[in-house]
């Protein structure tokens, strides 16, 4: 019942006053770094990735979100909440179409709405925890853990079965865990053998996610990971 009310006010954003439709080549900025967030885009088709450059010119890579995924959907939302400046980019991996919504608009909205509030909490609070993980998994440099996390996210953490989108490559792991694309090639295939994922074409499916998860947590009960 939740979920039904959730993704019916996703369809009322649409409508909102201000509301447009807007599209993006790949490749093109949808949110740029250090600006002011003066709108929110509601990723409606398309891929499109977060990232941030370092004062050291050092780029990080946090996540790839893909429309159809209700709440993760949202873009720059939590910086409205925050300063109202981004801390990060957001670029469209694919051609991307969002509906662009004034940020005073959307929380005049969401200040009406619990439920939308409630999902807002539960992927902040989610993606707090992911950081926390990855963070102590980059200071024990264990390659295992981060390269779990990364699919984790990747599959929004969603049922059995669930095949990540086909920019989720050796490089683009690599480039997010901060590890050398060998070791990930050796991690991905560790994974393989223990049928924790499988390949399907250029895309991973992910088989096991209670082992991987368990991985992720540091809990390697069962078998020895790469590091």
């Amino acid at each position: 019942m939740e979920n039904q009310q959730l993704l019916a006010e996703f369809e009322q954003l649409k409508t909102l006053e201000g509301s447009a439709l807007h599209t993006f080549k790949r490749g093109e900025i949808i949110i740029r770094q250090g600006e002011p967030v003066n709108y929110i885009y509601y990723l409606t088709d398309g891929t499109c990735y977060r990232s941030a450059i370092t004062e050291q010119g050092e780029e990080y890579f946090y996540w790839i979100r893909s429309s159809g995924n209700v709440i993760d959907s949202l873009l720059g939302v939590f910086s409205l909440y925050g300063y109202g400046y981004s801390g990060s980019s957001i670029t469209a991996k694919s051609d991307c179409t969002c509906y662009r919504i004034p940020g005073d608009i959307f929380l005049k909205f969401a200040d009406t709405s619990p439920v939308l509030l409630r999902s807002l909490l539960e992927r902040c609070l989610r993606q707090y925890g992911d950081l926390d993980k990855m963070f102590h998994s980059y200071k024990e440099h264990k390659a295992g853990e981060q390269v779990a996390h990364v699919l984790l996210e990747g599959c929004g953490y969603g049922e059995k079965g669930s095949t990540l989108p086909a920019t989720f490559s050796y490089d683009f792991i690599s480039r997010k865990t901060a590890l050398h694309r060998v070791t990930v090639a050796r991690v991905l295939r560790y994974f393989k053998e223990h049928e924790i994922i499988r390949r399907d074409g250029r895309k991973i499916v992910i088989l096991n996610q209670e082992e991987l998860e368990r991985i992720a947590d540091g809990k390697q009960v069962k078998y020895y990971l790469p590091r």
